[in-house]
């Protein structure tokens, strides 16, 4: 696929989901977890349970709530 019709997907995705009303960390998770699905062959929660805890221990992301 190529990969300009992946950030299409992605930004169709995000947008529908912002436009419900989904708050906008569950809106980017669960766009990532559509792309995964659609895009790889790796299975989502082998992704999920390492990167998603690395991330929510990081002190770089502790400014970006603050910021918004």
């Amino acid at each position: 696929m190529p990969i300009i019709l992946q950030y299409f997907v992605l930004v169709l995705i995000l947008r529908v989901r912002l436009a419900l009303g989904v708050w906008v960390g569950v809106a980017q998770m669960a766009s990532g977890v559509v792309i995964f699905m659609m895009f790889t062959s790796t299975p989502v929660d082998a992704i999920l349970d390492t990167t998603m805890w690395a991330h929510s221990t990081s002190w770089i992301l502790t400014g970006r709530p603050l910021f918004i």
